[in-house]
């Protein structure tokens, strides 16, 4: 009972100092998808959330920071040895991996863990199949690592009935809301299908990313045991060599498998040439690990205001002051038009985009669609009462014809506010 409790204090431990700074870009794009969601709206038709539904219900379930320790706690809960149970809550605060974000993968962790353990087990495979169906559709690059989890038992006739059965009733229940809406394939498939198509991959992303948990991977190494080892190189794949460092979080529950087996393996060594007699030998090793791998997120967890060091020149922590203003300039029937991707304004404000085009990258990164989905943000385009820019690189770049006409809009408008990052304009 002293593991558990340990467990859960050392997980808020070392995410209290970021727990409540203010949401980056991707959470407020699934925050205000939930919000679309609860009030009665319809994801996909208005927003362009390039994720599949499990993260809008994730995100309906209260403050995802939470329900992201919550659900690294249960995962780390279900690890068979005590390095790998305090190894992955460690490595997933990785400042070059998972950072302190509730991005999409770090909800993937529990379902997949959950898989690797039922799958040794029988009589779980209605169980695996509704997991598959909850994994893939947080996100559909996962469907190597969940298919290679599942293969590593062999099925009945009547066995992969159940896996098939319990893994299409789970997506029909998930997709339910959607099913009929064009918009949610235009925006989780082939727009992110044009992206890929339009960028070349870039080894150097990869390098610098899995550099990145290579320590305890190499202890594992060391330590000769690499059991999971072909699911590590699964996950790596998956990220098809992204700059995005969360995409490789997916390596890590199988990297914390690794190294625990690894010093289970060392311990038995040792117990086996009668060396081992300490009963905190154990203990001792899990902690060198931890704390080697913890040093690269020290930062993280004493910084007395953290947030402009994690975030740099993005726009974030402004963003939440800019959400403010634009409610008390509003009503809650008003329609808002963010010209960059900071969807955290409308969540923050509670009031809903004049176009399903809350972020921009669709508009003005280099792919076959932006043309036609510059042409579609004018078309459908509502009257907007406010209408906020954003000066940010990483927010905005130019849109084309979507950026003049909203040039051309903005005579109607005045200019009311403006700081380092906004300009927030208001309808005469």
């Amino acid at each position: 009972m002293k593991r558990p409790i340990l467990l859960a204090l050392y997980i808020v431990a070392i995410h209290w100092n970021t727990l409540f700074i203010p949401l980056m870009r991707d959470e407020g794009e699934y925050a205000y998808s939930a919000q679309l969601l609860l009030s009665g709206h319809t994801p996909y038709t208005e927003s362009f959330l390039q994720k599949p539904p499990m993260i809008i219900y994730t995100y309906c379930l209260g403050d995802a920071r939470i329900v992201m320790i919550i659900s690294h706690f249960l995962a780390a809960l279900l690890m068979s040895n005590t390095c790998s149970m305090f190894l992955l809550p460690t490595l997933l605060l990785m400042p070059r991996l998972g950072q302190c974000s509730a991005n999409v993968e770090q909800f993937m962790i529990l379902p997949i863990v959950l898989m690797y353990v039922l799958v040794k087990r029988r009589d779980t495979t209605l169980m695996l199949g509704g997991l598959a169906a909850i994994t893939i559709l947080y996100k559909y690059t996962a469907i190597p690592i969940v298919f290679c989890i599942l293969l590593q038992r062999r099925y009945s006739w009547k066995e992969f009935l159940e896996l098939s059965s319990s893994f299409s009733i789970t997506s029909f229940a998930i997709l339910r809301p959607f099913l009929g809406d064009d918009k949610l394939l235009d925006c989780t498939y082939y727009f992110n299908q044009a992206y890929v198509a339009s960028h070349h991959l870039k080894f150097v992303y990869f390098e610098q990313n899995v550099e990145a948990i290579l320590f305890t991977y190499w202890m594992a190494v060391l330590f000769g045991c690499l059991s999971p080892s072909y699911l590590i190189l699964v996950a790596l794949f998956c990220t098809a060599a992204s700059p995005y460092s969360h995409y490789y979080l997916l390596a890590i529950p199988f990297i914390a498998i690794s190294a625990g087996n690894g010093v289970e393996k060392f311990l038995a060594y040792l117990e086996h040439r009668g060396l081992e007699k300490s009963k905190y030998t154990r203990p001792l090793i899990t902690l060198v690990l931890v704390i080697g791998s913890l040093y690269q997120s020290w930062d993280l967890l004493i910084e007395p205001n953290v947030a402009p060091k994690l975030y740099g020149d993005q726009p974030f922590i402004e963003a939440k002051e800019v959400a403010f203003k634009v409610k008390s300039l509003t009503s809650p029937n008003d329609k808002i038009l963010i010209m960059g991707s900071e969807p955290e304004i409308l969540y923050y404000s509670g009031r809903f985009s004049a176009t399903r085009f809350d972020i921009m990258y669709p508009l003005f990164l280099d792919t076959n669609l932006k043309e036609k989905y510059q042409i579609e943000a004018i078309e459908n385009l509502e009257t907007p009462e406010v209408i906020v820019e954003v000066h940010s690189w990483f927010s905005m770049q130019g849109c084309g014809k979507f950026s003049e006409y909203v040039e051309e809009l903005k005579n109607d408008y005045e200019l009311v506010s403006e700081t380092k990052q906004f300009s927030i304009y208001k309808r005469k």
